[in-house]
């Protein structure tokens, strides 16, 4: 009978424990510290918050049961478990000690105990080495045990409570103490403790599971064990987010970044982060508009911290062993040069000649396989800091060590041992530098690729040259050279030729010309990625596009240009970077009312080259216009002259060049306005991965300098009145000839009274050009403007004819003339003038209307388009950065485009009417340009 009710007892208990939520007791006491930021602790208003407070609280919801929360000091909160007056303690760090005393429950979260150094205080190599002084503890912490562990006999100094030790430490009293991961912000004095502690002066001497505890009551730890098992993993990874990434706003990118690597990154004594890599990180952050933060630490703990989501990014970091699979390689930001550092006394060492001698190396190096491979007869050990290694130099545990060309000397000089060390010139190592994010992290990977993508050349290398001075630099050996890693340089030399393959009748981009030859806007940038890339591309043509994509799935080729980005095409290649960038212009019959707004398209019969990108978003767009796909251009064309379509679309360049090679007249061309520019890329056979990054770097290489040898070629539109260049410079030299020799009669006939004519002419013309120019850009000032905008009314009226006023005004010069001051403005200013000159003709106006306004007037025009084509060449030159004297300058330009007689017929209202259009064009998010009407 008692063995049967023994039985029952045990049955109802078991259905207790295995019954869901409706075990535990509710309301559910919990006490926690009042004092641990970010775990645990209470805000102004005296409530409980932090990690493990919204930990109980998803567990109490998910249980249906209510929670109650008892804060106190931290040794209070161990009292107050054993005595009773709560069921479990909230969270502690799970120690083997404490496993004796408490049932432990796992969190599923990862806690780091370090002690805090003081910035003063010498670079101390290991936890040992900390044993001179008076570390600051929290009395029956996790932090004592460990302390005591690693340094026998610690000189430890206890507090009751966390604000308690942060008070000494400001006062001078300590110069360490121990904490988990951050310093907490809701401190008092938090900046004065942060400022003399700073993070990157933090020695991790511990790593722990955060674990609640609860003391002889097995029943309910059982039954505890059970609920926090139905916490999802997801809401852990989102909890320890929110609470231990570095303290930033929710639209910060927090940044790992490894401390000690000057001149490429370090942390100065403000706490403030610098050098070549942050800069090129500010530069990004400036380009993408995103807002970031600089997390210092090791590199090892950057690692842990961004698998754990504590922080989004790791600036740059080698690849090695450190590297797990939850994080993946967003972008190669960098290479850097390694070599052997040794004592002086050693007089030239060899490591070819040396035998079974070991060489200390940085924990993270890459490179160990490959000095194996070339001195096996060595031995080479990893250290975790310079500090460990010059130990082991100095108790000859190591002959020298491996460390960075740059780096090595200015640590030298911060440990004052510069007069030791020497450097060898036998062995030097390129190590590239990567950016790393989570791998699922997929739109972040994107996000930092295209931003460092979309950086110029030029400001890459103006950057390098503020911090490195050796002449052999990263980025500067694009502009002759790639500086390729050694596995992608033996993989670009087993797989020569690069077979290319392009279209043979697709002008300007890439065609065959009369002699059978290759030309074309691909052909010259691949002809110039081959040069960077020191390798050979073989060309072979094909009618159509249908053709090479059938050739590069049956590897007969390797790569294909002038691809936009479309999904259907990812599953047979891969696409680079875009080598080049088109804008979208509309061909009609002039007797048709003109398009330049893509919102005009609506309704309309529309033809467009098959393969085009917007080929396939037109339908989705104009469900109600009628859209004919051709094989070409010239099959478009086809369908426009014989009436079957009202507009065909191709890009400004394509259009151009088939309108002037054929010669149309009853056509027209307009710049559309309203549509994205196309962006061209190569397309890669999907097993050349290796050759995509490499065609990428290539690309970036081109800089400024090889767009615009390219742009210039290929698209240097004019406009023409009648008289080609080659009749007109005929002309003008025949009469420089007529007018030459009678000025050569009249000089010899009476040459002191010439002499007297021209004294006087000089005069008056340097007068009135005083009182009609500006004197910084020497244009045209308003007055004189006006002059010749009356002047060309009148002509145009008489004539029928059209003209245009193009106001322009600068996009962001304010900020450079307060931040550079007057010079630099003054320097930029001249920089535009000879832009907004290059885009003109001579018979054009180019004037200063006043501070950063210009007016373009353009007379005798047959179209408004030609207006658009003006604008638009301005805008393509202004997005090159300008190099000025402090470096590279961008900036944009908002316009306005009045145009005679539509917009007015005198010159004050034009004038006026250009101004308005510009301020809507800021308005509407600058760099851009707009008419008053879509048509007319």
């Amino acid at each position: 009978m008692k063995q049967g009710f023994s039985a029952l007892v045990y049955l109802v208990l078991i259905l207790i424990m295995t019954s869901g939520h409706a075990a535990l007791p509710s309301p559910l006491k919990i006490t926690i510290s009042k004092d641990i930021y970010p775990y645990m602790y209470l805000n102004q208003h005296g409530q409980a918050e932090g990690l493990v407070v919204d930990y109980w609280r998803q567990l109490a919801q998910q249980q249906d049961i209510e929670v109650q929360f008892f804060p106190a000091t931290w040794p209070e909160t161990l009292a107050m478990l054993e005595r009773g007056e709560v069921h479990l303690h909230g969270a502690l760090a799970g120690t083997p000690a404490r496993a004796k005393q408490y049932e432990l429950g796992d969190l599923d979260i990862t806690i780091y105990s370090n002690v805090f150094i003081h910035r003063d205080m010498p670079h101390f190599t290991s936890v040992h080495d900390l044993k001179p002084l008076t570390i600051g503890v929290i009395k029956r912490s996790s932090h004592i045990a460990t302390l005591q562990e690693l340094i026998p006999n610690a000189n430890l100094a206890y507090y009751s409570s966390i604000p308690d030790l942060y008070d000494a430490a400001v006062r001078g009293e300590l110069f360490a103490f121990s904490a988990f991961d951050n310093l907490p912000v809701i401190y008092a004095d938090y900046k004065t403790l942060n400022a003399l502690f700073p993070l990157y002066r933090k020695m991790p001497i511990a790593r722990n599971k955060l674990s609640y505890a609860v003391y002889e009551n097995p029943a309910l730890f059982q039954q505890l064990q059970i609920a926090t098992n139905q916490i999802e993993p997801t809401f852990i990874a989102n909890l320890e987010q929110s609470w231990l990434s570095a303290p930033t706003d929710k639209d910060t990118l927090q940044l790992g970044v490894s401390v000690n690597n000057p001149p490429y990154m370090h942390i100065t004594a403000g706490g403030e982060a610098k050098g070549l890599i942050i800069e090129l990180w500010q530069a990004w952050a400036e380009q993408t508009g995103k807002k970031i933060a600089f997390v210092p630490d090791s590199s090892a703990n950057n690692v842990q911290n961004l698998e754990q989501g504590r922080i989004d990014a790791v600036v740059a970091l080698p690849m090695s062993e450190l590297i797990s699979q939850r994080l993946k390689e967003a972008y190669h930001l960098y290479n850097f040069n390694s070599a052997l550092f040794y004592p002086k006394h050693l007089t030239n060492l060899s490591l070819s000649k040396l035998n079974q001698a070991t060489i200390a190396v940085f924990q993270n190096a890459p490179y160990i396989t490959e000095l194996k491979g070339k001195y096996p007869q060595l031995t080479f050990k990893r250290y975790v800091s310079l500090e460990e290694m010059l130990v082991a130099v100095q108790q000859q545990e190591a002959i020298g060590f491996i460390g960075g060309s740059a780096i090595m000397p200015i640590r030298f000089q911060q440990l004052n041992v510069a007069d030791r060390y020497k450097m060898s010139d036998e062995l030097v190592i390129e190590t590239g530098l990567y950016t790393f994010v989570q791998t699922d992290n997929q739109e972040l990977l994107e996000t930092i690729h295209q931003g460092f993508a979309n950086l110029d050349l030029e400001q890459l290398e103006a950057i390098e040259k503020r911090w490195l001075n050796e002449p052999d630099r990263y980025y500067a050996k694009f502009r002759h050279k790639v500086p390729l890693p050694l596995v992608e340089r033996t993989w670009l030399n087993t797989h020569q030729p690069i077979r290319l393959g392009i279209v043979k009748d697709w002008p300007p981009m890439e065609f065959l010309d009369s002699s059978g030859e290759a030309v074309g806007i691909t052909i010259d940038i691949i002809n110039l990625i081959a040069q960077r890339l020191d390798t050979v591309f073989e060309i072979k043509a094909f009618e159509s596009f249908a053709e090479l994509r059938t050739a590069l799935t049956e590897h007969e080729i390797d790569i294909v240009g002038g691809l936009g980005k479309t999904s259907d095409e990812n599953a047979v290649l891969s696409l680079t970077e875009p080598y080049w960038s088109s804008h979208w212009a509309a061909i009609s019959s002039v007797s048709s009312n003109k398009v330049i707004d893509i919102d005009q398209l609506a309704g309309k019969r529309i033809a467009i080259y098959k393969e085009y990108t917007l080929a396939a978003e037109l339908p989705k767009r104009f469900v109600n216009s009628e859209i004919t796909l051709t094989k070409d251009l010239k099959q478009a064309i086809s369908l426009l002259q014989y009436n079957e379509v009202d507009i065909v679309i191709d890009t400004v360049e394509t259009a151009g060049q088939f309108l002037r090679d054929t010669g149309y007249v009853n056509l027209q061309i307009q710049v559309l306005e309203g549509l994205t520019s196309e962006q061209t890329m190569f397309g890669v056979r999907v097993d050349y991965q290796p050759l995509v990054k490499m065609l990428n770097k290539g690309i970036r290489s081109l800089g400024e300098d090889g767009e615009k040898q390219v742009y210039k070629k290929w698209f240097d539109f004019q406009i023409n009145q009648g008289l080609d260049k080659t009749s007109f410079t005929r002309l003008m030299l025949q009469l420089g000839g007529a007018v030459s020799l009678i000025i050569v009669f009249f000089i010899i006939w009476n040459l002191s009274l010439r002499k007297e004519v021209n004294l006087r002419r000089i005069a008056e013309e340097k007068m009135r050009f005083m009182a009609t120019h500006d004197d910084l850009t020497q244009l045209p000032n308003r007055s004189l403007l006006k002059e010749r905008l009356q002047q060309a009314l009148l002509q145009h009226a008489r004539h029928n004819e059209t003209l245009a006023l193009l106001f322009i005004d600068l996009d962001g010069f304010k900020d450079i003339n307060d931040k550079y001051g007057h010079d630099v403005g003054d320097e930029l200013l001249q920089s535009i003038v000879v832009i907004l000159q290059d885009a003109v003709r001579k018979t054009d106006t180019v004037a200063r209307f006043g501070g950063d306004e210009f007016v373009i007037l353009l007379t005798g025009l047959m179209h408004r388009h030609d207006a658009a084509i003006i604008a638009e060449k301005v805008l393509q030159q202004l997005q090159y950065s300008m190099q000025l004297s402090i470096g590279a300058i961008s900036i944009g330009a908002s316009i306005g485009i009045a145009i005679y007689p539509e917009d007015g017929t005198d010159a004050d209202k034009l004038l006026k009417v250009a101004d308005n259009l510009m301020y809507r064009v800021k308005q509407q998010g600058k760099n851009q340009y707009c008419f008053s009407k879509p048509s007319f």
